[in-house]
């Protein structure tokens, strides 16, 4: 993140921290948002003519009736977080008409009912994540203009909501739940950004419809759920995806026409995961890559044919699998800018000749995280004496000294064998004779 932008965030935290701390228990306007810290102190919010943003905090309220904003009419914003609402009633919020944007996010809401939002008819922005919401009525939000819904951090184990009627809805965030599936062609055509990670996904309800709202898809967040495999038909009609994010799930193997439809494809994740083979067509029509995430895994073998397409390729995650050898000069043919190395299995020597090449093509490689004596650069390697190839060659040498010492020794006692014994067959002979001289 820019500097300058973490500086004015941090100047506004601090402007917020001081305002709110500056009130005692009430409601007090500042520019254009009312601050309240004491629900009995709401009401009249005569000195709020000119605010259109509620902010509730350091408060309890459990219950929300429908008569507690009847008089916030002309407001466009209420922000409601972390104040321990455990319900709703219908029609809450039904005299707000002018409502955009309402968050009612870290509360303790386990449902949502039909006619909590529904209808007001310029609401945008919906935030009830980080509740504890295990049902939504399937029309709950009839009647919207929803383009950004939040539903993250709850206990949804479905998801059976009616959204395809929500013909503005741009982003929907399920992440953090407890899904078994999700079908793709529930989504209007209006959605660009799809997060459903860290769920129990296992399979994902193919898009078949070619008017169905997946093919409006730009982004699709699949990371960390249970997928232990993945079709082309899942992602066949997903035309206009740009970023794919199946890191962290169970994947074994790849096939090779998987990401044969993503053509606009930019941004690929499958890092985490347990791939040991990348299949030499997998990123045939994948021109516009420009980020390819393919760390953690236990692939042993990146050859050029996997990637000579990648033109637009700009980084390329590798670290922490079992390679042993990368052709780099392949690497500066598709102008690669950075690749990521570390916790591989590369000979010290042969790491060093391939960053001496990176160096020379202008090509960044990522320092790793900790260090040792054998690494170079910071990069792990594996010191050319402790190689298996060397400790292999070691054995073999060790075998022959061993065989040849033998031999030598046999070659050696086999004479001194011969005599040995001859000499005591003769030492036996001259006994004998002597014995028959004396006995005459």
């Amino acid at each position: 993140m820019d500097l300058h932008i973490i500086h004015r965030i941090c100047i506004l935290f601090f402007y917020l921290v001081q305002q709110i701390s500056s009130f005692k228990i009430g409601c007090r306007p500042s520019s254009e948002t009312y601050y309240c810290n004491s629900i009995s102190k709401l009401f009249p919010p005569t000195e709020a003519n000119n605010c259109n943003h509620l902010i509730i905090f350091n408060s309890t309220l459990s219950t929300i009736d429908a008569t507690l904003f009847t008089r916030f009419g002309a407001f466009t914003t209420f922000t409601l977080s972390n104040i321990h609402v455990r319900e709703i009633s219908p029609g809450s919020f039904a005299d707000i008409s002018n409502l955009e944007h309402l968050y009612l996010d870290h509360n303790n809401l386990t449902t949502i009912e039909k006619k909590v939002v529904q209808n007001l008819r310029k609401l945008q922005t919906l935030d009830i994540s980080y509740n504890s919401i295990t049902y939504i009525a399937s029309e709950a939000f009839t009647g919207t203009k929803i383009s950004s819904l939040n539903i993250s951090g709850n206990s949804l184990s479905d998801f059976n909501c009616n959204i395809k009627q929500l013909t503005t809805l741009n982003t929907l965030d399920l992440s953090h739940n407890k899904l078994l599936v999700f079908d793709l062609e529930t989504l209007p055509n209006s959605t660009k950004t799809l997060i459903v990670a860290r769920n129990n996904l296992e399979n994902l309800q193919e898009c078949k419809c070619i008017d169905s709202g997946c093919m409006s898809l730009e982004i699709l967040d699949l990371s960390f759920n249970n997928f232990s495999s993945l079709k082309r038909i899942h992602f066949t009609h997903l035309l206009n995806l740009q970023s794919l994010f199946l890191q962290g799930n169970q994947l074994i193997s790849l096939s090779s026409d998987l990401f044969s439809n993503l053509n606009k494809i930019q941004y690929l994740n499958v890092s985490s995961n347990h791939i040991k083979i990348v299949p030499y067509q997998l990123f045939d029509n994948q021109l516009y890559l420009k980020t390819l995430d393919l760390s953690n895994n236990e692939i042993k073998v990146f050859k050029p044919l996997m990637y000579q397409n990648l033109f637009n390729l700009d980084s390329l995650y590798l670290q922490n699998n079992s390679l042993d050898y990368l052709n780099v000069p392949s690497f500066q043919s598709i102008g690669l800018k950075y690749i990521s190395l570390d916790d591989n299995n590369f000979l010290c020597n042969n790491l060093m000749r391939m960053l001496n090449i990176f160096k020379s093509s202008n090509i960044t490689v990522y320092n790793a995280k900790h260090v040792e004596t054998s690494n170079i650069n910071d990069l792990y390697c594996i010191p050319n004496d402790l190689s298996p190839s060397s400790q292999y060659l070691t054995s073999n040498i060790k075998t022959v000294v061993f065989v040849s010492l033998a031999v030598v020794l046999v070659t050696i006692s086999i004479p001194w064998i011969w005599w040995y014994r001859r000499r005591k067959v003769r030492s036996r002979e001259s006994e004998r004779e002597i014995t028959l001289f004396s006995g005459s």
